[in-house]
């Protein structure tokens, strides 16, 4: 059995062979029962939830995403998600790994987008628009990046420090240019492709100001 830490997946999961990865595994299917959510009540009465979300692949393996939803975690500088993942085989039950959930899911969410963007963006696109400031946007962008030659980003939220503070932090680990904007309605028909990661239940994005092609 193999433990993979966040740094290690970092390594052995770069983002474009990820998307192809997930191309192969979304044509070959899997069984996706509904995942289960327990509430896990504390010392003082508040509630954690645990979700456990399995798949498996007949005669093949046998993955278990195991999700602690601790919404107290601020109190101790803890990330409010907690995940573990588990691999085994589906035949023998024999466990092969166990991965930082985390960052799984991270690279695995960007990296969907990034693959449904191939079937679906212009192949020419050249400016990307991210909507969100969570930290899965640096996820995202690298993957959008990984099948589409991207010249230019724009970032946007709501928290215009927050905005600068990621377009920094991106623009250290790529070299194309990452810019914070402040305006979205004057840079959305600027973009080719746009992605949004936000919680907000209100919408963000108006149809009048999208470009047409």
């Amino acid at each position: 059995m193999k433990y993979f830490n966040k740094a290690e997946l970092e390594v052995l999961l770069p983002y474009n062979e990820l998307v192809q990865q997930l191309k192969h595994g979304f044509r070959e299917g899997a069984v996706i029962p509904l995942r289960h959510s327990h509430p896990i009540l504390k010392n003082d009465q508040s509630q954690n939830n645990l979700l456990l979300m399995p798949s498996w692949q007949q005669g093949g393996l046998l993955g278990l995403k195991m999700t602690m939803v601790c919404p107290e975690n601020h109190q101790y500088n803890l990330e409010t998600i907690q995940s573990t993942y588990i691999l085994s085989d589906a035949t023998t039950g024999i466990l092969k790994a166990v991965m930082d959930g985390d960052e799984l899911t991270a690279r695995r969410t960007a990296c969907a987008s990034a693959l449904a963007s191939s079937y679906l963006s212009i192949k020419n696109a050249k400016n990307l628009l991210m909507v969100g400031t969570g930290k899965l946007i640096p996820h995202l962008i690298i993957a959008h990046t990984s099948v589409r030659d991207i010249e230019k980003i724009f970032i946007w939220g709501r928290n215009q420090e927050k905005s600068r503070a990621l377009a920094t932090h991106v623009q250290e680990r790529i070299k194309i240019p990452v810019i914070a904007i402040n305006d979205l309605e004057e840079y959305l028909p600027q973009a080719d492709i746009i992605s949004c990661a936000t919680l907000s239940k209100e919408p963000i994005l108006k149809e009048e100001w999208l470009r047409r092609y």
